[in-house]
């Protein structure tokens, strides 16, 4: 007698409805610990952030500056600095921010 080649098989070859089974029984597992395991490091994370540390530092005091020239001076010494290496009238240029590179 010839078969098909279209014709389904009276048994499954492959999985079987037990191994589906587990496999989903062991998915399941899987996501309740790692909820569990979410849960308990969130609220170590949250025990540790609300306790205040007894050796927290103090906020740094603003520094004074080194030579004793303010930030506006500063700011007018690099902008004629600028407008010499320019050639520019400090009028002609337009300065939208300084900020310090360290």
């Amino acid at each position: 007698m010839q078969t098909s080649p279209f014709t389904l098989a009276a048994e499954p070859s492959g999985f079987s409805g037990t191994a589906l089974f587990f496999v989903f029984i062991t998915l399941a597992i899987l996501a309740v610990l790692i909820l569990i395991y979410s849960r308990i490091t969130a609220g170590a994370g949250k025990a540790e952030a609300s306790a205040p540390s007894p050796e927290a530092p103090a906020p740094p005091a603003p520094a004074a500056p080194e030579n004793g020239l303010t930030a506006d001076e500063i700011e007018a010494i690099a902008l004629s600095a600028v407008c010499d290496d320019l050639g520019a009238k400090p009028e002609e240029i337009a300065v939208r921010s300084f900020r310090e590179i360290r």
